[in-house]
């Protein structure tokens, strides 16, 4: 009997266990597309001294580089 009980409180700690992984693993997803947010916002004031065209053109290659890796395209 105890082995079931036993058996009983593994699978209850294993779906609280999952729970909790998937409640850190969207909060880290999104702090990690809050960063990316912050820092795209702070891209232009880097390079700032370039001129309007250059950072504009810059801004659109890393965007596309961006959805490229979200969507999972590397080449």
């Amino acid at each position: 009997m105890s082995t079931i009980i036993n058996f009983l409180k593994s699978i209850g700690d294993m779906i609280i266990t999952l729970v909790g992984f998937v409640i850190k693993f969207i909060e880290d997803i999104l702090y990690m597309i809050k960063l990316l947010g912050e820092t795209i916002l702070a891209i232009p004031e880097m390079i700032g001294f370039l001129p309007s065209a250059v950072v504009s053109a810059f801004m659109a290659a890393l965007s596309i580089v961006v959805i490229y890796k979200v969507l999972g395209r590397t080449e």
